[in-house]
């Protein structure tokens, strides 16, 4: 029997999540890089970002020649932050232990993510070197999201990676992202036979 789809946010129509959007109207944009297979993972964030912020695009692809729109953009742009680790020791890092003065007076004007495993976004790093160049911004805070395992300690949905980014940037109120990122996983787990649902309690 063919899956029922929500026209809206695309989830099944079993786990849809239009209950739980709220619309927020971040002020800093959000531009995510999302690697191919990440567009038909059905535990994937990103949907949820797209749903919720008013200032979000999505760029699909791995290879530089995917990103010439994103490129493009990024050359208008004074203060763009990738959220992503420090790779180098000569990497720039926007200064998270300043926020107070970095966002007054050096305000992030694009906020950049990229969906995907850590193996797929460390690849997508390394195969376009015009990322290296974007100031990092390196996040501490311990995700939440259950229901895709990792090994990093430090691991974080790309819904809470966005959030928390821009909380730090624009002092987002960023509960709705995280409430509607925790309906969607409580709306999978509902459907999970009991030896799976095991794995991520």
């Amino acid at each position: 029997m063919k899956r029922i789809n929500c026209s809206h946010c695309l989830f099944s129509a079993s786990t849809c999540v239009c209950s739980s959007i709220v619309k927020i109207y971040n002020e800093t944009p959000v531009y995510i890089i999302q690697h191919p297979s990440e567009a038909k993972v059905a535990k994937g964030t990103a949907q949820l970002l797209n749903l919720s912020l008013v200032r979000v695009q999505v760029y699909l692809g791995e290879s530089p020649d995917n990103f010439s729109d994103l490129k493009r953009t990024l050359k208008y742009l004074k203060n763009p932050v990738l959220i992503y680790p420090k790779q180098t020791a000569s990497d720039k890092i926007w200064q998270t232990d300043h926020k107070e003065k970095s966002v007054k007076e050096n305000p992030v004007d694009g906020l950049i993510a990229i969906d995907g495993t850590w193996r797929k976004s460390k690849k997508i790093y390394e195969l376009n070197q015009w990322l290296h160049h974007i100031p990092k911004m390196e996040l501490q805070e311990k995700g939440k999201y259950l229901i895709r395992a990792s090994s990093l300690d430090h691991s974080l949905s790309t819904l809470e990676a966005v959030a928390y980014g821009l909380k730090a940037t624009e002092r987002l109120n960023i509960e709705p992202l995280l409430d509607l990122q925790q309906a969607m996983i409580e709306n999978q787990m509902m459907y999970m036979p009991e030896n799976v649902k095991k794995r991520y309690l």
